[in-house]
């Protein structure tokens, strides 16, 4: 059976953290200012919105937030070339796959779900009942043979760190990722608001974004 499963993210980073950050924002940048006489129950948002209008975003270097995502090694290797950012990703040395789960471009076609060999048709079905078209079939049969033989592999007795290198780059995988928010920001508009980012990472960092547009209005609702 193969699993083909969407790119996702969750919020590591406590929602209560999140939401006070612009306090603390004012609390740091107003010593540049020496204007912590002007700070008021109400006055947090607005000082934050100054600073990323004037573009004094170094002190947003001072909040981070970690996410964990979902995708596929081809987008992760996309995300680690975010230098100023700290990644921790599963070990396809150490954590060995026992059936593949994929992530499948839409251009191919295959929806979420689970793929079944049926020997009497002799070729893939969805367990979800959708019609699998031919050109998906070299897909499928693709990543089952790669991991058909990585377990192969495995069990000759070659090491996981030197049988992984025959698992497809669309084999899911997971990394938690930490930034602060001006290094944040830098990433939405290189990935999730950029047309031209590559639709999983553009997909993932989109829905990242569009929830810290919610939970942090000031910081991140000026780059809509």
């Amino acid at each position: 059976m193969i699993t083909i499963v969407m790119p996702r993210h969750d919020i590591l980073t406590p929602i209560t953290s999140i939401t006070a950050m612009p306090c603390e924002l004012e609390q740091y940048g107003r010593v540049c200012y020496k204007s912590e006489d002007r700070i008021k129950p109400d006055s947090a948002a607005r000082f934050v919105r100054m600073l990323c209008n004037r573009n004094h975003v170094s002190v947003l270097e001072h909040c981070s937030i970690s996410v964990r995502v979902i995708c596929s090694r081809a987008c992760s290797h996309q995300l680690v070339r975010h230098r100023l950012c700290s990644f921790s990703q599963r070990s396809m040395r150490y954590v060995k796959p026992t059936e593949p789960v994929v992530i499948c471009p839409p251009s191919i076609g295959l929806d979420a779900g689970e793929y079944v060999w049926s020997p009497n048709k002799l070729c893939w079905e969805s367990l979800q009942g959708e019609t699998v078209f031919p050109n998906p079939q070299g897909f499928l049969t693709s990543v089952y043979e790669a991991f058909e033989e990585y377990k192969c592999l495995i069990e000759n007795g070659i090491k996981p760190e030197d049988a992984r290198f025959i698992l497809p780059i669309a084999t899911e995988t997971e990394l938690v990722v930490t930034m602060n928010l001006r290094m944040w920001r830098h990433v939405f508009r290189e990935r999730a608001l950029n047309p031209a980012a590559q639709w999983e990472i553009r997909g993932v960092f989109k829905g990242i974004y569009d929830e810290f547009k919610v939970l942090l209005p000031c910081v991140f609702d000026d780059l809509a």
